[in-house]
C-alpha cells in the first residue's frame, strides 16, 4: 500500500470513529455550520466546533481505555475508602500528576460508597441525640477554655491543640462535636490514619469517624448478624456515656455511671428499637 492510500484509510477509519462518537450522544454527524447573512452576532468557527468535538472524542476515548467514567458526566471516579483497598483517582490528578497513589483494584472494587449520614444516619443521629443534642459544633459544657471558632471550621490538628489546652487548664473533659470525641480518642485516629490533622473537622469528617469508632465496637459483625443488637448497643455504651446499657447489672445506666461525669441520656428502648430496624 503506497503511502498516500495508507493515510486516507487512517483518515478514513478516524472519520467514521469520530461519527460514532457523535451519533452515540445524539449529536448531529455535520461539522460546519452555515449561518444566515443577516446574522449580526458572531457565530462559531465550524473548524474551531470539529477541534473541540475532536479533543472530545479524544478524552472520552482515553478513559473508556483506562475503564470508563461513571455516567451523569462525572469526570471522577469515585473515590473508594483505605480499609475498602481503593484509592481515589480524578482527571485532575491524571492532568497534574497529583498524588493519587495510583490506581488500585478493577471493575467492582470501584464501587460508590454512600456518604457515612445517608448509609448510618439513624444510628448517628441516636448516638449525636444522646452525646450532643446541639450539634457538630457543641463541645463539653465544663470546658474552661473555650475554642477560638466553631470547630466546624477547625482542622482536626486546631481541634487536638485546643482540646490539650483546655485538659491543661482544668477541664475534666475534653469531648468535641456531634460525638463528643475526646482528645485521646480523636488522636488515635489520627494515628491509625484514619483522618489527618489537617483535615476540617466538619460534619462529614465527624460523620466518618463516628463510623470508625462504631466499626471498632463491632459494626460489621452486627451487620453481618454475627452480633446481636443488644450486644452491639453494649459494645457502643462502651464508646459514647450517653447510650445506655441494654443488658446485665447496668442496664439502663450508663457504663461509665457513678463517675459524677456520665450518665445515659436515652433509653435501651430507643437504641433497640433503631438497631433492629436494620436486621
Amino acid at each position: 500500500m503506497s503511502r498516500g492510500a495508507g493515510a486516507v484509510l487512517v483518515a478514513g477509519i478516524t472519520v467514521a470513529a469520530y461519527a460514532a462518537w457523535r451519533s452515540a450522544r445524539g449529536q448531529k454527524t455535520e461539522v460546519f455550520r452555515v449561518e444566515p447573512a443577516v446574522s449580526r452576532t458572531p457565530q462559531p468557527d465550524g473548524n474551531d466546533e470539529l477541534k473541540r468535538n475532536l479533543i472530545g472524542w479524544g478524552v472520552d476515548t482515553l478513559f473508556d481505555a483506562l475503564g470508563g467514567i461513571p455516567q451523569g458526566g462525572s469526570t471522577s471516579i469515585p473515590e473508594q475508602r483505605p480499609e475498602q483497598g481503593g484509592w481515589r483517582f480524578d482527571l485532575g490528578d491524571l492532568l497534574t500528576g497529583g498524588a493519587s497513589g495510583g490506581v488500585k483494584g478493577t471493575g467492582s472494587d470501584y464501587q460508590r460508597e454512600a456518604p457515612p449520614k445517608n448509609r448510618y444516619g439513624d444510628i448517628l443521629d441516636l448516638i449525636g441525640s444522646a452525646e450532643a443534642p446541639q450539634g457538630y459544633d457543641q463541645v463539653y459544657g465544663g470546658s474552661h477554655i473555650n475554642p477560638p471558632r466553631r470547630i466546624t471550621t477547625m482542622t482536626v490538628g486546631e481541634v487536638l491543640a485546643w482540646q490539650r489546652r483546655s485538659v491543661a487548664a482544668g477541664s475534666r473533659s475534653s469531648a468535641a462535636g456531634k460525638y463528643q470525641i475526646i482528645r485521646k480518642t480523636l488522636q488515635s485516629l489520627v494515628d491509625q490514619g484514619h483522618v489527618s490533622t489537617s483535615d476540617r473537622f466538619d460534619a462529614d469528617t465527624q460523620d466518618r469517624l463516628a463510623v470508625v469508632l462504631m466499626r471498632r465496637r463491632g459494626l460489621d459483625r452486627f451487620e453481618d448478624g454475627s452480633l446481636s443488637a443488644e450486644g452491639f448497643a453494649n459494645q457502643l455504651a462502651r464508646e459514647w456515656a450517653g447510650l445506655p446499657v441494654a443488658t446485665g447489672p447496668k442496664a439502663g445506666g450508663s457504663y461509665y455511671g457513678g463517675d459524677g461525669l456520665n450518665k445515659s441520656t436515652v433509653s435501651v428502648d430507643s437504641v433497640l428499637d433503631v438497631l433492629r430496624r436494620r436486621i
